[in-house]
């Protein structure tokens, strides 16, 4: 049943794959701070509505990575270094608490299953380790 689980596709909401990919275009650069982000061009760049590209735009503002100027639009915002940390700072306890929130609710089969994961990424070699190390 483990390997059945790992299998299962499991839908997800558009406008939750919209935000997770502006937020990494943003993260990574693919949009630069104070670039305009206008709805015509998000809607084609991710095959969305309008509707939801807008509310993931308004979840983005809502952590501070975009910022809407009344009559232009959203940009990409400018932050300082501290900002940034102060976003992470905020979305590390958030992702504790839904980790709280996991552990209080899960069943065994859902415990069973981050286990086996958590195993599997634990031997992994760490990132940028040469598997193909030589010896000279």
């Amino acid at each position: 049943m483990t390997e059945d689980m790992a299998l299962r596709v499991v839908p997800r909401p558009m406008r939750k794959q919209v935000e997770e990919g502006l937020r990494n275009a943003i993260m990574n650069g693919r949009f630069a701070p104070g670039q305009h982000l206008p709805d015509r061009m998000l809607c084609e760049l991710f095959g969305a509505s309008r509707s939801v590209v807008r509310e993931a735009v308004r979840l983005l503002e809502a952590e501070g990575l975009v910022t809407t100027i009344p009559n232009r639009g959203p940009f990409v915002s400018f932050l300082s270094p501290a900002e940034a940390e102060q976003v992470y700072e905020v979305r590390g306890v958030l992702e504790a608490l839904a980790g709280e929130g996991f552990a209080l609710r899960a069943s065994a089969a859902e415990r069973a299953e981050l286990r086996r994961i958590y195993e599997a990424l634990a031997a992994l070699p760490p990132r940028g380790a040469d598997r193909r190390c030589c010896s000279g």
